[in-house]
């Protein structure tokens, strides 16, 4: 009989009724946990990796909060039925210490500490603790971390990341729990592949047909729910092992019909009886097969239109290692290779071959890794300085981009959020320590791969190399990228190495005889666990509060920014001053939600001091900031009441702006001591605390020391030293400044071009290539005919022969330099540069149309005629065109009667010389019909004459790819 179903004297026994309860209870409510657990398992593999494009913050705050459901979930399972599980003390050990080193990056530590941990911020943050630092703070940086706040929503992910891995690992208690897992990774990635495919096919730009991203679209090339198509590859190659192996356990019988009984996605299978348990026949394999055969052909066809180099690389490395796992016959492997080799060819008919050939080209005909990784070597040349510095223990997770500019001179118009190498990025914001606990963990993995392989049986080693496929993706591709960077992609590969973890412990279980040995390890996590539900929670929420709450009003500014940025009339803010209480708004919002969002605060205090020189301008004293400051200093007030008084009485409660652009620049400093457009901020209004002149040199030398390529920061310094009569200097300063950024290359000419004549601004200035062409278009826009003919002169005179020796020159670059060359009458010069401008850019018709009236203008006909010829190809339906085809043909045909002619004459018709076309007196057809670009390496508008806004930079994900 039973316990629960005895009874006495005819009746249920009471003492028999409380074991039936609770047994039935208990059961329930670990069935309940199991569920839970099952189903945040399944939320973080199926739904996560696809908000990344546009729903990132959300992606991450769903992911942290179900790591922490599973987590608390599965401990609460554990402790109520203590089940002996695999032991990874190891795993937890790194986990443990890693999460001990980011924890101390952001502890204020002693100075004796401090400077044996971070010696960088006592020989870079001068500012710091001296007597001219008073108006930022009296204290000196007593954090290892340079961007605390970055660095603790790092750690809020570090620990999301350690307790999933974890407790997946314990979850996965059987093979058929790591069987499903591994078939729930490949059907993520086949699912991500189709969404790339069809966003590409039947797109609209948008991801997932309702997301708008700022700088990125859907359509071309494939990249999935992924800004970054290098993500979408990796994504990919990291289900192409768990789907291929999929299909191989078919041909190997190693699906078979399992008893009906709880499984752990929250499923069942049939329940037959033991003699049943036979495999699947061959014939009811086959549709099984073919969708897996087709998956395998969509992640392929995704890995190749991403046209991502890294990503494609090891997609097929992961597939190479899969493939070999499969073991599988040769005509399986001949049957699958056309099968997927068909597919393709068609797939790449239908797309053109364009692109991808293109892609190839890059790659063969890139002379070395340095022209091949575009900004990427010279990111990585200035982070092998970084790690000098940082070494001991880091610059705190999060505060890469922020470290890198103080040593790379070179300007990129794309700001490099990450390293585009993990390993790099880890080993300058965690130092050594960081990278030996990186390399442990992938020595374990390694480790366990190989134990499991020892150990297992056929079917178990082929298992565990197409897991270890993946992995090696990461490994591999995290040398040129920053996918661990990436939670879409990290989660995968962290449920691929609990996988393996599960895999090799299954095989050296099977292997020992007798009862395997019991580990407490389980119970003692799960415990930590609940223990830690409260601080670990209130952690989790606060981020995921702050981070969400600001995340919409900064994206909205950040959107806006970007149109300002994209417009080209530096010579106006009209579209800044129009949506300047929108973007004011916007921030203030930000920092309202999120009081420690430095971004936030370093954009906002510039704005404010944008309004106040807006609304002075437009009120009864027009005074400009320096103006205002050059009367305060002049003044000498007595006291800071005083001035205050003053100010309120000049300009009413618009003085409040100033206030407030001061208070906000100094708590972005107080949180992240290297933003140097809060320190020209401080300099500008430094006089609202009565700074002395020694304080503010010393704030401008802080700026210049973290930003010593930084073209704002210089050209702010260089204001100072031309206030202090030290013109040298100053212009040495603005020299390295225009040298590096067209958009402060024209401020400084547009400040002098009234000021200095023009030769002596070309000698000051010693003006670059790119720099001689904002010099002329200056002049032009202030109508200087001279002067641009002396600056043309100049131009050809210093660099012609340069210009003839350098193989980086680009289309956009030649049409400007002739466009220089024409004013300064090298006529052969000009069309040299204008043919070259063709051969780079052959599609570009107005380089056409300029190249074809070059020719006729210098008498080369015939090679004129050709040209019309194209372009009637092209144009069919432009008069003008025809026009001119028919008298070159008329004036070819003139030549041929009289042979002594000469053909050097310009043609006199209203085509060439623009009389009777609509253009205005003094304008030729060259400034009509072509107005060239600013140079590509520099685009940042200056938004007033003493500072300039850039916090809208090009993808701060992202990235040169």
């Amino acid at each position: 009989m039973s316990v629960g179903t005895a009874t006495h004297s005819g009746h249920p026994s009471r003492q028999g009724q409380v074991p039936t309860v609770t047994c039935n209870t208990n059961e329930l409510l670990q069935a309940r946990l199991q569920q839970l657990c099952d189903a945040g398992i399944a939320v973080c593999v199926f739904v996560v990796p696809f908000t990344m494009a546009g729903l990132r913050e959300y992606g991450v705050a769903l992911f942290v909060l179900c790591s922490f459901v599973v987590g608390i979930a599965w401990a609460a399972q554990q402790l109520l039925s203590p089940v002996s599980n695999s032991p990874v003390a190891g795993a937890a050990s790194i986990a443990g210490l890693t999460i001990g080193l980011v924890w101390l990056q952001l502890q204020p530590l002693p100075d004796h500490l401090l400077s044996s941990l971070s010696p960088f911020s006592f020989r870079f943050l001068t500012l710091w603790g001296s007597p001219e630092g008073r108006i930022l703070s009296h204290d000196e940086w007593n954090r290892i971390s340079m961007t605390p706040e970055a660095t603790r929503s790092g750690l809020v992910l570090l620990l999301a990341y350690v307790i999933f891995f974890l407790t997946l690992v314990q979850r996965l208690r059987t093979q058929h729990d790591t069987d499903r897992l591994i078939k729930a990774i490949g059907i993520s990635a086949v699912a991500m592949g189709i969404i790339g495919i069809a966003q590409m096919v039947i797109g609209d730009d948008r991801f997932l047909w309702m997301i708008d991203h700022p700088t990125r679209t859907a359509s071309w090339p494939a990249k999935g729910t992924f800004t970054n198509q290098n993500h979408f590859a990796h994504f990919l190659a990291l289900g192409i092992g768990p789907l291929l192996w999929w299909w191989q356990s078919f041909e190997q019988g190693d699906e078979v019909i399992q008893p009906r009984k709880r499984s752990a996605w929250g499923s069942s299978v049939r329940n037959r009886p033991p003699h049943q348990n036979t495999r699947l026949s061959r014939k009811g394999s086959q549709w099984p097969r073919l969708l897996i055969g087709g998956g395998a052909a969509v992640l392929t066809i995704g890995a190749l239109y991403s046209l991502s180099r890294g990503g494609t690389a090891v997609f097929l490395v992961a597939a190479t290692i899969a493939l070999c796992a499969a073991g599988c016959s040769r005509r399986s492997v001949l049957r699958l290779f056309v099968s997927l080799s068909v597919f393709l060819v068609a797939v790449i008919l239908a797309f053109g071959m364009e692109e991808l050939t293109s892609r190839w080209n890059e790659v063969v005909q890139a002379g070395s890794i340095e022209e091949l990784s575009h900004g990427r070597w010279a990111l990585w040349t200035s982070l092998s300085h970084a790690v000098l510095e940082f070494w001991p223990s880091g610059s705190g997770v999060g505060s890469h981009a922020d470290i890198y500019p103080i040593w790379m001179s070179e300007q990129f118009r794309s700001r490099f959020s990450h390293a585009e190498c993990g390993y790099l990025q880890i080993l300058v914001e965690t130092g050594l320590p960081g990278l030996m606990l990186l390399l442990s963990g992938i020595g374990l993995c390694v480790v366990w791969c190989v134990r499991g392989w020892s150990a297992g049986t056929r079917h178990q080693r082929r298992r565990i190399l197409a897991l270890a496929a993946g992995l090696a993706a990461s490994v591999l591709h995290s040398l040129i990228d920053f996918v661990w960077y990436i939670p879409g992609c990290m989660i995968l590969t962290l449920a691929i190495a609990a996988c393996v973890s599960r895999c090799s412990h299954l095989a050296r279980s099977a292997r020992r005889s007798g009862k395997p040995p019991e580990t407490r390890f389980a119970t003692m996590l799960a415990g930590t666990l609940i223990v830690s539900i409260l601080p670990i929670g209130h952690l989790f929420a606060d981020t995921i509060r702050r981070d969400l709450g600001a995340s919409q009003h900064w994206q909205s500014f950040h959107n806006s920014m970007r149109e300002i940025v994209e417009d080209h009339d530096y010579n106006s803010t009209e579209m800044l001053n129009d949506r300047l209480e929108f973007l004011i708004g916007r921030l203030e919002q930000c920092t309202l939600t999120n009081p420690f969002h430095h971004e936030a605060h370093a954009a906002l205090a510039p704005l404010y001091l944008l309004r106040f020189e807006k609304r002075s301008k437009a009120g009864a004293n027009q005074m400009t900031l320096q103006d205002v400051r050059n009367t305060v200093q002049q003044a000498e007030f007595e006291s800071g009441s005083e001035m205050h008084e003053w100010l309120v009485r000049a300009f009413g409660d618009d003085i409040k702006d100033l206030y407030r652009a001061m208070r906000t620049a100094r708590l972005a400093i107080q949180k992240r001591p290297l933003c140097s457009e809060s320190y020209i901020v401080l300099s500008e209004t430094a006089f609202l605390a009565g700074a002395s002149r020694d304080e503010l040199e010393a704030i401008i030398d802080q700026a210049v020391c973290v930003r010593p390529h930084e073209p704002r920061v210089l050209y702010a310094a260089g204001l100072l030293e031309n206030d202090s009569n030290n013109e040298e200097s100053a212009w040495q300063l603005w020299r390295h400044a225009a040298a590096l950024d067209s958009g402060i290359a024209r401020q400084i000419v547009g400040r002098f071009v009234n000021r200095l004549p023009v030769a002596q601004l070309i000698e000051r200035l010693s003006p670059d290539r790119s720099t001689y062409w904002i010099l002329y278009d200056v002049f032009r826009r202030n109508e200087r005919p001279e002067d641009q003919k002396t600056i043309a002169t100049a131009f050809a005179n210093d660099h012609l022969k340069l210009l003839r020796e350098d193989d980086a020159v680009t289309a956009a670059d030649f049409r400007i330099y002739a466009t220089l060359l024409d004013e300064a009458e090298y006529d052969q010069d000009a069309l040299w540069c204008r043919r070259h401008a063709v051969r780079l850019q052959p599609e570009y018709l107005p380089t056409r149309r300029l190249l074809a009236r070059t020719l006729i203008t210098q008498g080369q006909l015939e090679d004129a005629q050709r040209e019309l010829n194209w372009l009637r190809v092209r144009l069919p339906n432009d008069q003008k065109i025809v026009n001119l085809i028919n008298e070159v043909e008329s004036r070819l045909a003139m030549e041929r009667l009289s042979p002594g002619r000469s053909g050097g004459a310009r043609i006199s018709s209203h085509l060439i010389s623009g009389q009777n076309s609509g253009t205005t007196p003094g304008t030729s057809v060259v400034d009509m019909e072509f107005q060239p670009p600013e140079f590509s390496h520099g685009t940042t508008p200056a938004m007033t004459s003493r500072y300039t806004i850039h916090q809208a930079r090009s993808d701060p994900v992202n990235r040169q790819n």
